[in-house]
């Protein structure tokens, strides 16, 4: 969603029904006079009270395309809420509605019954809704006259797509790759290049290798069709074109007739260069012109031309300035989102990202809303009704999210930590002996300083200090049994050591087959035998598992496992899925984790987080300002969880309700809620709308059951990706084995109730017996149209466009 816009529609809002029937918002200030002529709130001041300026302003240069306006009267009422759906319309502009206040958006009304707020609204015409609790109130307030709101809120503050508040918000969460990164150094630099050089005190200095430097440096010389050095011929010579360029950027304002001025001086130069060069000379004021934006317009259904007064010109100046409002909207959701020092270059730099984006696949609201909460916490529970799509969406999401760190290669040392963190105590010490000399022997004062036994005792396993013993256990355990130096009865396979009389430990011939056998790829890596640069596993970053019944502690955190070994079985402490990810992700803190839990609401999660609920909140976190570590109870050692690691969950709404999940859980997560998407289905297959029939089936189930029990679009995209022929078919099977089953669990043994839904798929049964002139009740099956598409489609028709039993079911949901 946008940004939301409290406006009152007149004095004592005598204007609403207007606002209303026109579909429209409008204000009243210069008459017939276009705002365009303003360049900045200070202009607006010039000739307007604070108040009147800034609201004059917030409507000419504040508002965009999504955002929500919310129309308001007196001291506390609401009289409606709708989504702005237009640029600003001057009263010369051929869709201006004509009102009686001349200066226009257009606006899709979406409720227009009145509430009243606990709180005083501001006696101004135009006021930004910047707190969120005020917002929430309205919402609650509709909600509770009538919960057929709650999916009118859902739109406004998800959409099908995401607006350009939630596409910047998803390009800052991306800032931090190298690409994007290097590019805005690039940037930075050029900008301080030509603030630099390119200036009256310079100019006499300013050589045409520094130029030459300048303009190929730009981002305009890349498409250029000819050699910069012809820039400086078409121009009168170098010292002509240095003189002339370095006055007009200098002298240039941010208006149609000195961009048209600007222009005209020089030959060969057009807007693209030029702006681009302004933009490097003050960002702050100048924008960039050239194809992407040209782009960027075009896939976000923008007509600059369409905005332009009406009889104009249309030259590159009046577009040039006509492309203000968008751009200035742009750069302030750069700066409302986290990116305070930003300027027109990071503007540039979002619209060239933004090229080769797959707008349609990161604008669709769950992943952007995964994305962007993601800043703020570091667990999230993704929920809805059966098939909305939440696993697909984490899928998505968890690609986009790993994707830098997947697309670097593989650093020693992440090597080296991802081979030693799935090793036994006793592997290490058998391949730090061997990586010192195979026939060698040590001592264990010695064998305790090894690199790879310091760097897995502290690192993998994050103890410092005091771990002679462990090595003397391992040692011991797995040496020689019928060795004369080492008389423990205690011993493990596999054989690994014997001791020689002198003190010293070697390798058995045994040993070393065992090391050669089952650690070779270690020992590739430590003796550069093996291409350090190899792709990362998406699998080491990111865990899935499903929660259900049976799930327990020791399956996700740890427990006693046993052992089978010749017959013999003994028990061992074993890692669990969730102690697992921490270790890998304590032991990474340059890379970040996630760990899926799909059905998180099928398991107890008292018995299977234990103690640790605490540990993930995000201020418990390792490194965080309340850090709490705890001792495991099998394993004894300390245990907290890392700030790298996110934790994504899914839920069906369908299986249990929010209400009913575990305090701690609900406490410690945030919820995101997933709904089905008809416009993913709306497709027609020989007479039937997938979307339409969906919808009011949903609409249905809505009100005989409750908003959690619909059906989400997942269960159809089978359906309506593939041709008419083969869409029929498996329409067929999607409709009989999947929505009607679970139709019947939702109905189970309604069987009235389930008529209700599907009208003509439930007949009456013929009974045939003795007994049927005593039944009191009727019984019912469910009627097959296997090889009747007519039949079929004509059935599915009457569910969503009325019929004998479906018509006056209420569907306004």
């Amino acid at each position: 969603m946008g940004n939301k816009w409290f406006i009152r529609p007149g004095e004592k809002g005598r204007l609403w029904n207007e606002f209303l029937n026109n579909k429209c918002i409008g204000i009243g200030w210069d008459g017939d006079e276009s705002y365009s002529g303003y360049e900045s709130l200070d202009d607006v001041k010039q000739s307007h009270g604070t108040n009147d300026a800034n609201s004059i302003w917030y409507f000419y240069n504040d508002m965009s395309e999504g955002d929500v306006v919310i129309a308001v009267n007196g001291q506390n009422t609401v009289l409606g809420i709708g989504k702005i759906t237009s640029n600003y319309l001057e009263p010369q502009h051929p869709e201006n509605p004509g009102i009686e206040y001349l200066h226009t958006r257009l606006v899709h009304w979406l409720i227009n019954e009145q509430i009243t707020l606990s709180y005083n609204l501001a006696n101004k015409t135009i006021t930004p809704v910047n707190e969120e609790w005020k917002w929430e109130e309205i919402k609650n307030g509709y909600i509770q006259m009538n919960n057929k709101y709650k999916d009118i809120f859902a739109q406004l503050e998800n959409g099908d797509k995401m607006d350009i508040s939630q596409l910047v918000k998803y390009f800052i969460s991306q800032l931090d790759s190298d690409e994007l990164k290097n590019h805005r150094k690039e940037h930075i630099k050029s900008s301080e290049m030509v603030r630099e050089k390119l200036t009256n005190q310079y100019s006499e200095a300013l050589t045409e290798e520094e130029m030459l430097e300048i303009l190929n440096d730009t981002d305009a010389a890349y498409g250029a069709r000819y050699n910069i050095e012809s820039i400086f011929a078409n121009n009168g010579g170098f010292d002509n074109f240095k003189v002339d360029l370095i006055t007009s950027l200098e002298s240039t304002k941010p208006n149609e007739n000195d961009i048209n001025q600007a222009l005209k001086s020089f030959n060969n130069m057009g807007i693209g260069f030029l702006s681009e060069l302004l933009c490097l000379k003050e960002p702050n004021n100048f924008w960039i012109k050239n194809s992407v934006v040209d782009d960027f317009f075009s896939r976000m259904n923008i007509d600059i031309k369409g905005t332009l007064p009406y009889g104009s010109k249309g030259d590159q100046g009046e577009y040039y300035i006509a492309m203000k409002p968008h751009m200035s909207n742009i750069l302030q959701n750069l700066k409302i989102n986290g990116l305070k020092d930003a300027t027109y270059m990071d503007v540039d730099l979002f619209l060239w990202w933004l090229k080769d984006i797959d707008v349609p696949n990161i604008t669709t609201q769950n992943k952007s809303l995964l994305h962007n909460t993601l800043v703020h916490t570091k667990n999230v529970i993704l929920y809805g009704p059966p098939g909305t799509g939440k696993t697909y969406a984490i899928q998505q999401f968890t690609k986009s999210f790993l994707k830098d760190q997947l697309s670097k290669p593989k650093s020693f040392e992440e090597m080296k930590i991802e081979l030693l963190q799935d090793l036994k105590w006793y592997q290490v010490v058998a391949l730090s002996i061997y990586l010192n000399g195979k026939n060698e022997t040590v001592k264990v004062p010695d064998l305790k300083n090894h690199d790879i036994i310091k760097f897995y005792f502290e690192k993998i396993r994050g103890r410092e200090r005091n771990f002679s013993q462990t090595l003397w256990g391992q040692l011991q355990s797995h040496s020689n049994p019928n060795s004369e130096t080492v008389k423990t009865e205690n011993k493990s396979s596999p054989t690994l050591f014997d001791k020689a009389s002198s003190s010293e430990w070697y390798l058995l011939p045994e040993g070393i087959e065992y090391v050669e056998n089952n650690l070779s790829e270690a020992i590739d890596l430590f003796t550069g035998n093996k291409q350090i640069y190899e792709e990362k596993d998406f699998g080491h970053y990111c865990t899935f598992i499903t929660f259900h019944q049976s799930y327990g502690y020791e399956d996700f955190i740890e427990g006693l496992k046993p052992i089978v070994y010749e017959g013999d079985v003994s028990y061992k402490v074993g890692s669990g899925v969730f102690k697992d990810i921490c270790e890998r992700a304590k032991n990474d803190p340059e890379n970040n984790y996630v760990l899926v839990i799909d059905e998180i609401n099928r398991g107890n999660i008292a018995k299977i987080f234990g103690e640790l609920i605490t540990l993930i909140e995000d201020d418990k976190r390792s490194g965080k300002s309340n850090e709490i570590s705890i001792k495991l109870p099998y394993s004894k050692t300390d245990f907290s969880v890392p700030s790298n690691l996110y934790i994504v969950g899914t839920m069906n709404t369908a299986d249990r309700s929010i209400a009913l999940l575990d305090i701690a859980l609900r406490r410690r997560f945030t919820f995101l809620e997933m709904m089905p998407d008809y416009s993913i289905i709306d497709v027609e297959i020989d007479g039937v709308n997938i979307g339409s029939l969906l919808k009011e089936l949903n609409g249905m189930l809505s009100a005989l059951i409750d908003r959690d029990h619909q059906i989400g679009h997942s269960y159809f995209c089978e359906v309506v990706e593939l041709e008419e022929e083969q869409a029929k078919n498996k329409l067929y099977f999607v409709w009989y084995n999947r929505v009607i089953p679970l139709l019947q669990e939702y109905f189970y043994n309604d069987w009235e109730q389930l008529k209700m839904v599907l009208g003509d798929f439930v007949v009456e049964k013929d009974n045939n017996s003795i007994l049927e002139d005593r039944l009191v009740s009727k019984n019912y099956e469910i009627k097959n149209f296997e090889n009747d598409w007519s039949g079929f489609s004509t059935a599915l028709n009457k569910v969503y466009l009325g019929g004998e039993l479906t018509g006056d079911i209420d569907t306004d949901y």
